[in-house]
């Protein structure tokens, strides 16, 4: 085990009152005493986003990570939410993560086809903007949903409100 530090960026895309979030259920080992190796089912509730590729800007990755995992690529960026580092402990070792996050909208609110190893991961689902919070697993994926609502007010719209 040992440091592991890299860079991902993603999207917070609001829509007709709604915020676009990835569910993802992971299995893993047990480390529980009463059974002892058997598999877990966990869920997760969070941001599209992923790594930053190499001679790849943050914006970039942002728009290619939201079309990879939820196939919406007809997405247009209104706000830069800025970047956070954090770092939490993983199966192979601490991890500390630089992420950054852009608010969109859709222009386009057709979904492509998604990637088969996308879609076997998550499902895609549309939360109204107020419950959203309360739902998101991470700590620093709500602060940027946090942020991505400030903003939106900030511009003039209410988060129930049509984009």
């Amino acid at each position: 085990m040992g440091q592991i530090q890299y860079a991902a960026s993603g999207g917070i895309v609001f829509n007709q009152g709604k915020v676009l979030l990835l569910r993802q259920r992971h299995a893993h080992k047990s480390t529980k005493d009463l059974h002892p190796g058997s598999i877990e089912i966990r869920e997760e509730v969070r941001l599209p986003k992923g790594h930053i590729e190499a001679e790849e800007k943050r914006a970039q990755t942002a728009m290619r990570e939201v079309g990879e995992e939820t196939g919406y690529h007809d997405l247009r960026i209104v706000a830069d939410l800025g970047e956070l580092t954090h770092s939490f402990n993983r199966h192979d070792g601490e991890v500390t993560r630089n992420e950054s996050y852009f608010l969109m909208v859709l222009n386009d609110p057709t979904p492509q086809q998604r990637d088969p190893y996308e879609a076997e991961l998550f499902d895609v689902v549309w939360v109204p903007i107020d419950q959203a919070e309360a739902i998101i697993t991470f700590d620093v994926e709500r602060e940027f949903l946090r942020r991505a609502i400030q903003v939106w007010q900030q511009m003039g719209h209410n988060p129930g409100e049509v984009s």
